[in-house]
């Protein structure tokens, strides 16, 4: 898929391994609260998880929690409920109510996906009212992220009051940058979600692991969720070599050593394709166009050098050319919103 899933399209095949069915083997206790949003076809409990809940489609209502066709899309293990509460705080309850009550006797693998800030955007009214001061637009767009903050915030003191925070790998980024529709400022990248530009694909990625990670390191080690399923098995104890999947690699060197180590050239294909290699950034766009932008000097994306470099833009050129062969073709038109 190059584009984002519909609530009527299959999604994940059958038999696919993923990170939650590999830890399951080993001995976790797997468990996804949140969004799922990879089809119809699978369920999280058959792609590994022991315990889901929250909702299966790409977006849901913060309040009543009905989706995209109008209907409950909320569920536990299997079974819609009918439940009242905002959704961010539902889903972080669930969360610490689970590291809480987990059995301590195993490793626990929590995925937790919240649709904050997703579209369509709603608050509770005290943190609407609190905001009020930055625009009706924008204070919105705060009030939702400041319960997320606070959800957040949540989950972290229940893995503090478990006593387990040394032992425990927290993750937290954002799948793409903000939503400009919704009020997001991704400055100073340019642009948005749904966008090849930075302010787009470049987000927010913060690991704390006691112990292992310094704690205010910064990485310049660029890293794709897809090298998430590799670094987080290798987390875990688990070699390679039992890991079936061609995506990704595992960035757990360069995170313990704080340093970027070389690696393959990044691939993102999404309405557009674009490869990243070193400081260099190559996109084909969807309308045809190309643009080749060195990030390091220019990571705002301002100046474009496909005709200056033209050594690098057909290496990187020949490299996309590599990375998509077997690929399905690219959506005929650009999805609305970003």
């Amino acid at each position: 898929m190059f584009s984002a899933l519909g609530p009527r399209q299959q999604g994940l095949p059958s038999g696919t391994t993923t990170l939650p069915s590999i830890l399951s083997k080993e001995g976790y206790n797997t468990s996804l609260v949140g969004k799922w949003h990879l089809g119809k076809a699978n369920t999280p409990q058959t792609a590994g998880f022991d315990h889901f809940y929250g909702f299966l489609n790409a977006e849901v209502n913060y309040f009543n929690h009905t989706g995209q066709t109008g209907n409950i899309d909320w569920q536990r293990d299997g079974k819609t409920i009918n439940e009242e509460g905002y959704s961010t705080y539902l889903l972080a309850n669930e969360a610490s109510s689970q590291i809480k009550s987990r059995d301590k006797s195993k490793p626990f693998y929590l995925q937790l996906n919240f649709n904050a800030p997703h579209f369509p955007l709603s608050a509770p009214d005290e943190l609407i009212q609190k905001n009020s001061s930055k625009g009706t637009k924008l204070g919105l767009y705060h009030a939702v992220i400041e319960a997320l903050d606070q959800g957040i915030g949540q989950v972290l003191n229940a893995i503090e009051t478990e006593n387990i925070q040394n032992d425990t790998v927290v993750i937290f980024f954002s799948d793409n940058g903000g939503s400009r529709r919704e009020g997001g400022n991704n400055l100073p990248w340019t642009a948005g979600k749904g966008t090849a530009y930075e302010g787009g694909i470049h987000t927010p990625a913060l690991i704390r692991w006691p112990n292992h990670i310094r704690e205010g390191n910064v990485l310049a080690q660029p890293i794709q969720v897809e090298d998430l399923f590799p670094t987080l098995a290798e987390m875990a104890g688990i070699q390679s070599s039992r890991l079936t999947i061609s995506d990704g690699k595992s960035q757990l060197n360069s995170i313990l050593n704080s340093k970027p180590f070389p690696r393959q050239p990044l691939y993102i294909g999404s309405v557009d394709s674009i490869i990243i290699d070193g400081d260099w950034k190559y996109v084909e766009f969807l309308e045809g166009n190309k643009a080749l932008y060195n990030l390091k000097s220019d990571p705002s994306e301002r100046t474009n050098l496909i005709t200056s470099q033209i050594e690098v833009a057909a290496r990187l050129t020949s490299e996309l050319k590599k990375r998509t062969i077997g690929m399905p073709p690219l959506p005929s038109t650009r999805p609305i919103g970003g």
